[in-house]
């Protein structure tokens, strides 16, 4: 299992009693720092999300890299077990894999 985060992610939102906000942009700012995670998400050149990387729940398989459905859920799994957060994931993803689609 995954080892709580202290969340020393800088610029993240917190409650008063110090737990992390459960937000699409705190999502966003996990996403694009966390070391199991970063970099691992892209988008291919038919526009469809994929893995590029062994993430926390799955390792990289060149013959299966789409990021499916089972990948959101298991992405909320991660970030409640290890942040805290769950609520506001898929805003989180939906940002992220537009990032990358308007970087390309």
């Amino acid at each position: 299992m995954w080892q709580k985060s202290k969340g020393d992610i800088k610029g993240l939102t917190r409650l008063q009693n110090g737990k992390i906000r459960s937000t699409p942009l705190n999502i966003l700012k996990i996403l694009e720092s966390d070391e199991e995670l970063v970099g691992k998400l892209s988008i291919d050149e038919n526009g469809d999300r994929i893995i590029t990387g062994n993430l926390p729940w799955r390792q990289y398989n060149e013959n299966d890299r789409f990021f499916r459905n089972g990948d959101v859920s298991c992405l909320h799994w991660y970030l409640e077990t290890k942040y805290g957060v769950y609520r506001g994931t898929v805003k989180a993803l939906h940002y992220l894999f537009a990032q990358i689609h308007f970087k390309q």
